[in-house]
């Protein structure tokens, strides 16, 4: 299952996050958003889902969403 999917109050673990030459993945992967961490799908809203890794939220798009791989 991809996070893009994920639903509302679950937590899981990183599976995989897809090599993605974007900017905003990068940035996501150096907040803490990689492989073996915990994340918690907070909220989603549309196209976004807030999603918290460790100490530190996130909002990421359907499509970066889309990106990452959960366990």
């Amino acid at each position: 299952m991809c996070l893009d999917r994920a639903p509302v109050g679950g937590t899981w673990q990183v599976a995989r996050v897809a090599s993605a030459s974007n900017d905003l993945m990068l940035k996501a992967r150096v907040m803490g958003l990689r492989e073996g961490r915990l994340v918690e799908v907070v909220a989603r809203n549309g196209r976004i889902t807030l999603a918290r890794v460790g100490g530190v939220r996130m909002a990421l798009s359907r499509d970066l969403a889309a990106l990452v791989e959960l366990q």
